[in-house]
């Protein structure tokens, strides 16, 4: 999912690609914030934010802490 929120999309587009409810992206979205130290209501933008997280786990080796893997299949 986080890949998704690092590639800009919106969370009804999430949603569809994930075939999910855009209240669970919502959800998971705030749970991988709180994960990753990005409280709400600071002045700035979380989602903007959590993508350097996304690209430090694409780059390091290991297990990711926070997975930002895409989905299998085709996408939009």
């Amino acid at each position: 999912m986080l890949g998704l929120i690092a590639e800009g999309r919106p969370n009804t587009a999430i949603a569809s690609a994930l075939v999910v409810t855009p209240g669970a992206v919502e959800k998971h979205t705030q749970h991988i914030f709180v994960k990753l130290g990005l409280a709400p209501g600071e002045d700035r933008h979380r989602r903007v934010l959590a993508t350097p997280a996304c690209l430090r786990s694409r780059l390091s080796p290991g297990p990711a802490r926070v997975p930002c893997s895409r989905p299998s299949g085709p996408g939009p």
